[in-house]
């Protein structure tokens, strides 16, 4: 029977949670005929033994996206091998919720695009929460002042509207989620929120990671700025920025006052720090 929906899970070297996530996508409730494809972006570790391990318990195949390096192009190749007319994504190292399939598919209505919620508490520590903070827990944040984005790990959408706005940015190894929604959005696709449709999102396992993590988001601020500033996106004003940039400055003493204090003054210079290399990278200031 053809599936109505293609989960596509994009992968590269998940060797670590995927067991995590296909188990959880095993025990979906999905009533209507379905499949998951598994979007290899060259994985060089156990994952795909890890994966066929799975195929009694999942409809699903494996596809090649290994041609070119990033999320962007290997959920694109996922998409082109789907059978269904609808596609819905997950990431390999977050962990779907019950009912998270039929939530965003109940959600959905011709044309639109249905972003569910993450959740943060079960997969990661109490400290990097209070760090990262609980995104796209509640609501669509504006992003940029500009529109509503959301994360690529937690979508539902016609496979048609997918090719019609040219699919993910291959060229945006990082922001190509908030591309992404803008170009839809733009194009007159409807970006819709259910909250009932549960990903728990893993960050970032150790300091380190999480800072390069919080440098590469922000980064590609300054080309979507640049791309997007005629048709209403918006950067920090100059008060903003001097503000933030002050508080780094006063703030240095958080080096030497615990982990805690240290880890905040981090992650605000890590944000920065990714803002004005981005800047000089794309000749386009948003500090």
């Amino acid at each position: 029977m053809t599936a109505v929906v293609s989960v596509i899970v994009p992968t590269f070297n998940g060797e670590a949670f995927i067991a995590e996530q296909l188990a959880a996508l095993a025990e979906q409730n999905f009533e209507q005929p379905w499949e998951v494809i598994l979007a290899d972006n060259g994985s060089t570790d156990r994952t795909l033994a890890i994966v066929d391990g799975f195929r009694d318990r999942l409809k699903l195949r494996v596809v090649d996206a290994s041609a070119v390096r990033g999320v962007a192009h290997a959920r694109t190749a996922g998409a082109a091998a789907a059978e269904a007319p609808i596609v819905a994504y997950c990431d390999s190292d977050d962990v779907v919720a019950p009912g998270w399939l039929t939530a965003l598919y109940e959600r959905w209505i011709p044309g639109a695009v249905v972003a569910g919620s993450l959740e943060h508490d079960l997969l990661n520590e109490r400290a990097q929460v209070k760090v990262r903070g609980r995104f796209q827990s509640q609501e669509l944040a504006l992003h940029m002042d500009f529109l509503p984005v959301a994360a690529g790990c937690n979508l539902l959408m016609e496979k048609e509207v997918l090719d019609g706005v040219g699919g993910w940015r291959i060229d945006l190894n990082h922001g190509e989620d908030a591309e992404f929604c803008w170009r839809l959005q733009l194009a007159g696709h409807p970006l819709l929120f259910a909250p009932e449709a549960v990903v728990h999102y893993r960050l970032r396992g150790n300091a380190r990671a999480m800072l390069r993590q919080i440098y590469w988001y922000n980064e590609p601020y300054p080309k979507l700025y640049k791309e997007y500033r005629a048709v209403g996106a918006r950067r920090r004003g100059p008060r903003k920025v001097a503000e933030r940039y002050l508080w780094v400055l006063t703030r240095l003493p958080y080096l030497l006052l615990g982990r805690s204090r240290r880890t905040i003054w981090c992650v605000v210079a890590a944000q920065n720090a990714g803002r004005l290399a981005g800047s000089v990278r794309y000749r386009s200031l948003c500090l």
